[in-house]
């Protein structure tokens, strides 16, 4: 008998040797036993405990006797509903099919809402598809709005650079030009015709 743990219990009969019946436990991956009972008269208790196979009402439930007739019926109807017991048999059925039906009904409603979650977040999704596009403009845009940074500021400096030339204008005219309002020979000619002194 394997369990899910991968221990086992085995009954070893031979036919040479004693003794020549004993149960045996196994742990997980072991050759030898942990717990052995040799040449026993009956079950061990600590079979019977770990395979769920223990006596009920002094009776075998699990195996029976070849020579005995057909289970229960040479029982009086006492022995027979102690044994079946119907009723909370039957209580425990029911109360087993209503928790699993319970449970039917909670994994459906978390299908459920599931998927109005999901219904949710492909509209969500939806919606923000068309930012792929958006997102390409803006790119352009900014490129747009750089160029046009640098273009304003290349303009400013070209004005004042205009107003600087425009300003150093009016200071060279001055050298160019008699005093103000006067009909005399321009500045620098005036001094091209005063005599040099002598030493």
């Amino acid at each position: 008998m394997l369990f899910a743990d991968g221990t086992r219990i085995t009954w070893v009969r031979v036919r040479k040797g004693s003794p020549k019946t004993s149960y045996q436990l196994f742990d997980q991956d072991a050759d030898d036993p942990i717990r052995e009972t040799p040449a026993p008269k009956e079950v061990p208790e600590w079979v019977r405990m770990m395979l769920g196979m223990d006596l009920r009402e002094k009776m075998d439930v699990h195996i029976g006797d070849q020579k005995s007739p057909v289970f229960l019926l040479d029982q009086p109807p006492s022995q027979r509903a102690a044994i079946l017991d119907i009723g909370r048999e039957s209580q425990h059925l029911r109360t087993l099919r209503e928790r699993w039906k319970h449970q039917v009904d909670e994994d459906r409603r978390t299908i459920r809402e599931g998927e109005k979650q999901l219904a949710v977040q492909r509209r969500s999704l939806a919606i923000l598809v068309p930012l792929d596009d958006l997102e390409d403009d803006c790119t352009l845009y900014g490129a747009v709005a750089d160029r046009t940074t640098v273009g304003l500021e290349t303009l400013s400096a070209h004005r004042t650079l205009w107003i600087l030339s425009t300003q150093l204008q009016e200071s060279l005219s001055i050298f160019h030009s008699g005093p103000a309002g006067g009909d005399g020979p321009p500045l620098c000619q005036t001094c091209q015709k005063r005599p040099t002194p002598r030493i």
